[in-house]
């Protein structure tokens, strides 16, 4: 390189020994490669950034070469290397080439598909001197890249990855009335798991930019009508307000709302709640969701169209078509609607259970609609509301409120895939009303229950069912001291956690099996301890590779000591430490400080 920075060698011929680097089968001179080539001056690279960019997407799209870099304790130098390397090219270019150099670094982005390559180069992207480059058209490619670190396994990887790729593309789009109608379905991707991600996007300089672009509340309003937004995978209502608020128009958008809201329910009806036809009642669902996530009181809202509200929503509960389900978050807006405007929630409850019990023929669609309302109202309920509801939710579970409903006298209308999955929402809802009432209310014997769970959680018809069981096993496992029960618990939970081995539910339902076998019945009867033991070991395998596995097992055996459960089997205390080398261990305490 010195002969190149004298002019005295072409660029080109030092990149036949970068080329015969980055072939070689050895890893170790791949990623000494790889520090050369971002160390490289970047008056040289400016000339040959399509050469750069090449490279690193074909090199840098693999966990390998990072965690080299973590082993070798010189991952932030060569993250700092490659961002100097970046700026630095940025810096000599002309306005229009800076611009090509942008977009191809944003395709490079998304070219990405591996874990450790798309939380690191996201993270380095985040301090990348930007301008607005891409246009509406781009945001597919944005969200392709979203899908792929959807599955990033860890939770705190995950989030820190779609974060910081939404931030990039916020920074690199030219805003405009379009992009901010669609900003909410990406940053739904990392909002509904940690709010505090959103808040933090919200407040940023380039997000308010686009935020406040072109906002006429009728405009967003009728965009929000005529496109049917999906509020459970766009956080479009909750940016409606926060765009209000920004240009300053929050009284203006909830007197838009409010009129429009007022006049689908009235002046198209003639006052008539019962003749709202189908594109009427999805018009007046999308309207009462936005008005949902206004944070603010809801009872300045004028009286004639609050009983409107109220008197829509039981018509809702009473009529609810059964032709089609329901929006999936619709029953949640309901609710909450009703509590803000301060209404009993108990007339809800009482409605729900009992049309569910007394229609002769109810679809499972409906049925579904009313058990979810049930559910989202009985949480808001007082001691002595539920003092009166309780009886009656007790006889709609009936003797056997663990196993399936029967649906025989529901009308199945023959979607047969749509039925059955909520059918699997019924499952899921009755389990969560168990929950609830266990163990003081249903009385039941604690050994028939962890073993129906046990027998049932092979059979489960979804994973939001199997959590149930398994959170039921948790409740109760430390309450029954039959080595028998507690052995059949034991091996269902591990036979459902192998079958989860290759599902991104593997986490969470190791998580509750180590949290399950970890408890004080279990580790007290040996023989039940040993059979734990030898999956235990298993995983260790499954450990080497995935960080995410082993920081489980060391939290869950750190509480486990701490808890003094291991005091009969000490040896469950050393397997991790014995079984995981040097580079492993340097792996997790690296993750663990990204986590913190």
């Amino acid at each position: 390189m010195h002969l190149v920075y004298s002019d005295t060698m072409d660029f080109k011929w030092a990149t036949i020994v970068l080329i015969r680097a980055f072939a070689h089968s050895n890893g170790w001179v791949r990623l000494w490669a790889l520090e050369k080539l971002v160390a490289i001056q970047p008056g040289t690279m400016a000339a040959s950034y399509d050469y750069f960019l090449t490279v690193i997407s074909n090199q840098l799209n693999s966990n390998e070469p990072f965690w080299r870099l973590v082993y070798r304790g010189s991952l932030s130098a060569f993250l700092d290397s490659l961002r100097s390397q970046i700026v630095g090219i940025l810096s000599l270019l002309d306005n229009s080439d800076r611009e090509t150099f942008l977009r191809r670094i944003f395709l490079t982005i998304t070219e990405m598909s591996s874990p450790s390559s798309m939380f690191f180069i996201s993270h380095s992207s985040m301090e990348i001197p930007t301008f607005p480059c891409l246009h509406m058209d781009d945001i597919s490619l944005v969200i392709m890249l979203l899908q792929k670190a959807r599955h990033i396994q860890n939770t705190t990887l995950r989030l820190a990855t779609l974060f910081n790729f939404v931030v990039f593309f916020s920074k690199i789009v030219k805003s405009s009335r379009e992009v901010a109608n669609k900003i909410g379905y990406m940053t739904a991707f990392f909002s509904r798991e940690d709010q505090s991600l959103f808040n933090r996007f919200v407040n940023m300089k380039s997000s308010q930019v686009i935020l406040q672009s072109a906002f006429e509340p009728l405009d967003v309003v009728q965009f929000a009508l005529q496109n049917r937004v999906d509020f459970e995978k766009d956080d479009f209502a909750a940016l409606l307000w926060i765009r209000a608020n920004l240009t300053g128009k929050k009284d203006e958008m909830k007197a838009v709302i409010e009129k429009v809201l007022a006049d689908r329910l009235a002046e198209e009806t003639n006052g008539s709640i019962e003749e709202l036809s189908c594109s009427v009642i999805e018009a007046v669902d999308t309207l009462l969701t936005i008005l949902f996530a206004y944070k603010e009181e809801l009872l300045p809202v004028f009286y004639g169209l609050a009983e409107l509200i109220q008197r829509y929503i039981l018509f809702r509960c009473t009529t609810a078509s059964s032709s089609k389900p329901q929006p999936s978050r619709v029953h949640s807006v309901y609710v909450g609607i009703w509590k803000r405007l301060e209404l009993s929630l108990k007339s809800i409850v009482d409605l729900c259970l009992s049309l569910i019990s007394e229609e002769k023929e109810i679809t499972v669609e409906r049925h579904c609609f009313l058990l979810q309302i049930s559910y989202d109202a009985f949480a808001h309920l007082s001691h002595d509301e539920l003092d009166d509801v309780i009886p009656c939710l007790v006889r709609y579970l009936g003797e056997n409120p663990l196993l399936p409903l029967e649906h025989s006298k529901s009308v199945v209308i023959p979607r047969d895939k749509d039925a059955n999955k909520l059918s699997a929402v019924i499952h899921e809802y009755r389990l969560k009303f168990v929950i609830k009432l266990l163990p003081n209310v249903l009385r039941m014997d604690p050994k028939q229950i962890l073993m129906d769970c046990a027998d049932q959680l092979a059979y489960a018809s979804s994973y939001p069912v199997a959590q149930c069981y398994l959170d039921i096993l948790q409740m109760l496992i430390d309450e029954v001291p039959c080595s028998t029960t507690l052995l059949a618990v034991v091996k269902a939970a591990i036979v459902f956690t192998k079958e989860q081995k290759k599902s991104h539910h593997f986490l969470p339902t190791l998580r509750s099996l180590l949290r399950l076998c970890f408890s004080k019945s279990v580790m007290n009867e040996q023989s039940v301890a040993s059979v734990f033991m030898e999956y235990a070991f298993d995983l260790l395998t499954v450990a080497q590779l995935n960080t995410s596995v082993a920081l489980y097992l060391s939290e869950a055996l750190s509480k486990a000591e701490n808890a003094n459960l291991l005091s009969r089997n000490g040896r469950l205390w050393f397997f991790l430490s014995l079984s995981l080398d040097q580079y492993q261990e340097r792996k997790i305490k690296f993750s663990m400080q990204l986590m913190r």
